[in-house]
């Protein structure tokens, strides 16, 4: 049996994006799966009883969406392989947990697996560097996106002088540049807009510093617009000719791959796992204000590698390290 730990669903986050691709896939395959719905608070009593409940094993599976989950710290005994998707490291340079206070503690959890999976070859790199035990059970699989969802904004007309930001407005993503550089693009006559999901609009009211750059960049004329769906920020972002990210923390950038598909124009950094999907014309010298806005005047290639994500070639290559076919 493959029993699935996965985060709660989030309609407006990537653990949504990727539970419905890996039910998708393993319901299309006919692979038989029991799914353990646990609660966000992930030592609750509640999971611990959930998870004690099932007398696994030892040629049954598991699968967790998140490798840090502290789960894993009670669960390594019980029978069965255990595998896991690494999303975030801290061992990364700005990762938000550890900003924020919080140590995920993967020095010790990476271990307890038989196998791991990773959103991208920079991801990778930093495994082995850090720990080059758990690298060497690891496979860069990608992140399982599906870009089909695109088709049914394809026609919205995009402004040419719209740009969207639609990262975490946070520390990790370099917000204070965020606004530095919207305020440049503003004089130019560009139309900055940051994109975000109402229960990200909502922490950042509880973060002293975002909150305040926020505000900033308002009064420089960024157009903050708070989406409720996932439909709803597809619409908005479709309308965007560029999008921009000044992020230095992501092992991949799920929000960069979702404007690629939507065929905006996207301009990253030329460190981090960007280089792997994104043109290299589209990418600039980390904190360069100047090659920024000359790639945003000057370039107009909206070719991105987004077929390596696809949830059929991810999960097969899980499939094949899990031993299931």
């Amino acid at each position: 049996m493959l029993y699935l730990i996965l985060d709660p669903d989030n309609e407006l986050g990537y653990h949504a994006t990727y539970n419905t691709a890996l039910r998708q896939y393993l319901h299309s395959h006919n692979i038989e799966f029991t799914e353990i719905n646990i609660d966000k608070d992930y030592l609750s009593q509640n999971n611990f009883d959930r998870i004690n409940s099932i007398q696994s094993r030892s040629d049954d599976l598991w699968l967790f969406s998140y490798a840090q989950n502290p789960l894993i710290n009670y669960m390594f005994l019980k029978p069965g392989k255990k595998y896991a998707h690494i999303h975030g490291l801290e061992a990364s340079l700005y990762e938000p947990a550890v900003l924020h206070g919080y140590q995920l503690n993967e020095s010790i959890v990476l271990y307890y697996y038989d196998g791991l999976f990773v959103n991208s070859n920079w991801a990778y790199s930093i495994m082995k560097k850090s720990y080059p035990v758990a690298a060497a059970k690891t496979v860069v699989t990608g992140f399982p996106f599906d870009i089909k969802f695109a088709e049914r904004f394809r026609n919205i007309e995009k402004d040419d002088k719209t740009i969207v930001f639609n990262q975490r407005f946070d520390m990790d993503k370099l917000h204070i540049l965020e606004v530095y550089i919207s305020e440049k693009l503003i004089d130019l006559g560009y139309k900055v807009l940051h994109i975000c999901s109402k229960n990200e609009y909502e922490r950042i009211q509880w973060d002293r510093e975002s909150k305040f750059l926020l505000k900033e960049a308002e009064k420089m004329g960024v157009q903050v617009l708070i989406t409720n769906t996932k439909d709803d920020y597809f619409e908005k972002l479709a309308r965007a000719k560029y999008t921009i990210t000044t992020s230095i923390a992501d092992t991949l950038s799920i929000c960069m791959l979702e404007a690629g598909a939507l065929g905006s124009i996207l301009v990253a950094p030329n460190i981090g796992p960007f280089s792997e999907y994104i043109n290299p014309k589209n990418l600039y010298m980390p904190y360069n204000e100047d090659q920024l806005i000359d790639i945003v005047q000057n370039c107009s290639n909206t070719s991105v590698d987004l077929e390596k994500y696809a949830p059929e070639r991810v999960f097969e290559i899980y499939m094949k390290s899990m031993g299931v076919i």
